[in-house]
């Protein structure tokens, strides 16, 4: 917990709000990403693989062309945590993962990603670029959070990552929050309250950038 408290201190100082989460996406961020709509996937259980699960969604959305969106619809009130048993697919096609399309979503994050048991990976590895990831807590990974690597023009925001869905409890990721490898123009966060994401607890860096003269991250 004295980790946690260091790492939300420091967060604080560099003027990283860590609290609001967004409700929905203004039409300046749906600006972000204009490629042509593509296929909804809904998330209707918390099941590891099968119809229905946050797996299958990805793989369905890899097949897919378009820039798809995955949303939840899982039954049931508070926090649905999803715990995979082996690494999520890679995201090689662009796509938005909306935690806060779930039913009852308070303002804050009520899709829990835990990796306690994923083995080696990390939460959501993405290389197809221009994807969107909100409204989710990410924690107990054996590696990184959020890991981008080539594909650029990603936007993350509103996630609770390394922590609980309390935003307050050092759940960390083993590594770092976010990193991003020769991945440009994404952006962590925003200007606004609602597009801030919790990065703490990780035993890593909140957010790592690699190759930076091409990172163009924001």
């Amino acid at each position: 917990m004295k980790k946690l408290s260091r790492i939300v201190v420091f967060l604080m100082l560099c003027g990283i709000a860590l609290f609001s989460i967004p409700n929905a996406r203004t039409q300046a961020q749906k600006d972000d990403h204009p490629a042509t709509p593509g296929a909804f996937f809904t998330v209707t259980n918390t099941n590891d693989s099968g119809t229905g699960s946050l797996r299958q969604g990805i793989i369905d959305s890899n097949a897919a062309s378009g820039l798809d969106s995955i949303v939840f619809s899982i039954p049931g009130s508070g926090v649905r945590t999803i715990s995979p048993a082996t690494p999520f697919p890679i995201i090689t096609s662009p796509v938005i993962i909306d935690g806060t399309t779930q039913p009852g979503f308070p303002g804050t994050p009520i899709i829990e990603l835990n990796g306690s048991g994923a083995g080696p990976s990390v939460g959501l590895s993405i290389t197809a670029g221009n994807s969107r990831v909100q409204g989710l807590v990410i924690n107990r990974f054996a590696a990184h959070g959020i890991y981008m690597e080539t594909g650029g023009g990603n936007v993350i925001e509103g996630n609770f990552i390394g922590t609980d869905a309390s935003g307050t409890a050092d759940l960390g990721n083993i590594q770092d929050g976010v990193v991003m490898i020769d991945s440009g123009n994404n952006r962590i966060g925003g200007a606004t309250n609602g597009a801030r994401n919790v990065l703490s607890g990780n035993d890593g860096a909140g957010i790592s950038v690699y190759n930076f003269s091409n990172s163009g991250a924001t």
